[in-house]
């Protein structure tokens, strides 16, 4: 059986040479065959043979902390790339289409947004949640990150060549890359910890497919309108529990409840991808509650 997709994730705008003719027949024809690229005013082109259906880039955007929680799958303008689509979404797309039949296109839906299958990747919008300053000419959405750092199996170019059987690569994606800082794809730092550029591909390749196939759910966050009313609501809230209970062992005891009821709707709403202001709300509470404590106290 066939890798459905294989991934060169290493930088190369070097032609194969020309006493490797199979070689670079396989990379101009073959359409389980992505290389990476990178766009924009350092961007990086893949090398001559790669057709553009068979680019993916590989630019990222990190959060003002340097972790990188975010995916770009899509951009309007990818030059110097000749395809609009990451190249982990390339991949995962590969793979879609391999098992599931179709044609292999990359349907932007009729409201604009990416779809694999009945799957919709609906795109961070800005403000929104922890950002308020996003570039929203480019598709971007939450990584969902497996809790581990060992995505999938991990093999040597020499074990591959010398001793791995080729009937275990099966129906899975293949992605080739390298550890090594000099190739120009440094580490990543995660929430999970830091990640070497192919092992990042392979969280993204693994997110987008398990979000197809396995109904796993995207992280989604709401607007900054929304989540400015779940804070204001909560100190409401906290005005009210002061105001209505007088006496200090039953404000403590409604206090109580009332975090414990914002800590567990928080965290059910995180178990369906719901990503919500959770300490501004529990200050909110804290304060309004104090405020009005002390307002009929001396007022």
């Amino acid at each position: 059986s066939q890798a459905t997709a294989i991934g060169l994730d290493v930088y190369r705008e070097q032609g194969v040479k020309s006493n490797y003719p199979t070689l670079a027949q396989l990379i101009r024809n073959s359409d389980r065959f992505v290389n990476i690229c990178r766009y924009g005013k350092s961007g990086i082109n893949p090398p001559p043979e790669v057709s553009p259906q068979s680019q993916g880039f590989s630019n990222i955007e990190l959060d003002e902390d340097n972790y990188l929680r975010r995916s770009i799958l899509a951009v309007e303008s990818p030059q110097p790339c000749q395809n609009p689509y990451s190249f982990s979404y390339q991949l995962a797309y590969r793979h879609f289409y391999q098992t599931h039949g179709g044609g292999l296109s990359f349907p932007i839906n009729e409201d604009g947004y990416v779809q694999m299958g009945k799957t919709i990747f609906y795109p961070l919008n800005s403000p929104m949640g922890g950002y308020q300053h996003l570039d929203d000419r480019s598709h971007q959405i939450l990584i969902n990150y497996r809790q581990t750092q060992n995505i999938a199996e991990t093999v040597s170019l020499n074990e591959f060549i010398s001793k791995y059987p080729v009937s275990k690569v099966g129906s899975r994606v293949v992605i080739i890359g390298t550890v090594d800082d000099s190739y120009g794809d440094p580490p990543k730092y995660t929430p999970i910890g830091i990640l070497s550029g192919v092992a990042l591909q392979a969280h993204l390749v693994s997110q987008l497919l398990s979000t197809v196939l396995d109904g796993r759910p995207l992280i989604w966050s709401w607007s900054f309108y929304s989540s400015t009313l779940w804070v204001w609501g909560w100190s409401l809230v906290g005005g009210i529990l002061a105001w209505k209970l007088p006496s200090r062992s039953l404000f403590l005891l409604g206090y109580g409840f009332g975090s414990i009821f914002l800590l567990g709707n928080t965290w059910i709403i995180w178990l369906f991808g719901g990503w919500i202001p959770l300490i501004p709300p529990l200050l909110a509470l804290g304060m309004s509650s104090g405020a009005m404590r002390l307002y009929r106290r001396y007022f």
